[in-house]
């Protein structure tokens, strides 16, 4: 296991590459003044996190290093007051089997459960509860069913999916134990592209309306809606935009 780590952190070093930035994204949230930039290589993954409050004060800031096989072996805080180094151990198929979680003098060795992926990239288990997924596709290979089973043999989770003739989701509804708990209504524009989300309760309460906009290329530019969360609207906007790497 740890023979797998120590090449792992070696390899991170012998392609450089991988931990050069090539995108930088800034999310702001101009209801609160705060905001949120994250760096990323050029397969997508993440490099940097930094998030900053509506005073001005940088509350987060994360680093990540990935392998030369493009897994993330790495992230850590380098915020003094808040230091958190988590460094992860990998099988051969780059999967997290183990972590090595250092907060100031203390390390632990976490072991992290695995979880297998069908074909389709869905999961198999859920490794927080003892069951198993299981899931029906239809003939353009799109999930419209997802059942979770306990080891016991009860269903206790599914969610339907619906879709428009083109693959666009148009929604979900979800049940626990036969109840209707929650929903998601979306609507599709011209370009494929998802411009507003309604979820309700289970019984047909608004929870909560998003709104996105887009730019030329495809990319979320705006989002913006109402919680109901715990029965008071509240107003949230998120900015998206590209900036400087360099800044």
């Amino acid at each position: 296991m740890y023979i797998q780590f120590f090449i792992a952190v070696s390899l991170s070093f012998s392609c450089v590459s991988q931990n050069i930035p090539f995108e930088c994204v800034k999310t702001s949230w101009p209801l609160m003044g705060a905001y949120q930039i994250d760096t990323y290589n050029e397969s997508g993954k993440t490099l940097e996190m930094i998030r900053v409050n509506g005073k001005g004060d940088t509350t987060q800031w994360w680093k990540y290093e990935i392998n030369s096989e493009g897994y993330e072996i790495r992230n850590y805080s380098i915020i003094n007051s808040t230091q958190f180094d988590l460094t992860h151990i990998l099988d051969t198929a780059g999967r997290v089997i183990a972590s090595i979680s250092t907060i100031g003098n203390r390390s632990d060795t976490i072991a992290m459960p695995l979880v297998n992926y069908n074909e389709f990239g869905d999961p198999e288990s859920h490794f927080l509860y003892d069951g198993t997924y299981a899931y029906i596709y239809d003939s353009l290979d799109q999930k419209i069913k997802e059942t979770f089973i306990i080891d016991e043999g009860d269903t206790v989770d599914v969610t339907i999916y619906k879709y428009d003739s083109s693959g666009n989701q148009l929604g979900w509804t979800s049940f626990e134990n036969d109840t209707l708990v929650l929903s998601q209504e979306s609507t599709i524009d011209s370009k494929g592209n998802t411009v507003k989300n309604i979820k309700k309760n289970g019984n047909g309460d608004l929870v909560s309306t998003e709104h996105r906009e887009y730019t030329e290329d495809g990319n979320i530019s705006r989002s913006h809606g109402i919680n109901y969360y715990g029965g008071e609207a509240e107003n949230w906007e998120m900015i998206l935009e590209k900036v400087s790497c360099s800044d």
